[in-house]
């Protein structure tokens, strides 16, 4: 039943790294939707959309180790371990490309990117 409800809130790429996520192994989940994904002529179409170019070249330059990925109807899921390793995606990205799912229990909770980036200023301030 878990497994549904993410599918139904957010989407199929989201559904298949929850699915194979152990529990307290990731904290984090970052979902991308390229712009191709909100293209009116793409709106009924999303299966012939791949993994966008976009999104491999930011893992490639942030070198982040460890993470689950999956990559349906052109959205792109991320779970990251900790919050040092979603920062080095997420900074790299626009507001609009991405959001963020906290990954803490046994469900995914839509996180403000904005709380995100108070959270990493807390964890700056506290070293």
């Amino acid at each position: 039943m878990r497994v549904s409800n993410v599918t139904a809130q957010f989407g199929a790429a989201a559904r298949e790294v929850f699915k194979n996520m152990s529990a307290g192994e990731y904290s984090y989940m970052l979902i991308f939707v390229p712009s191709e994904y909100r293209e009116k002529k793409n709106f009924y179409d999303w299966k012939s959309l791949k993994e966008s170019d976009r999104i491999k070249s930011v893992l490639k330059s942030a070198k982040v180790k460890g993470t689950k990925k999956s990559t349906k109807y052109g959205k792109t899921a991320i779970a990251f371990k900790n919050l040092e390793d979603l920062k080095e995606v997420m900074l790299r990205l626009e507001p609009k490309e991405y959001y963020i799912l906290d990954c803490d229990g046994d469900q995914l909770v839509e996180k403000n990117a904005r709380f995100v980036k108070l959270l990493m200023l807390k964890e700056v301030n506290k070293n």
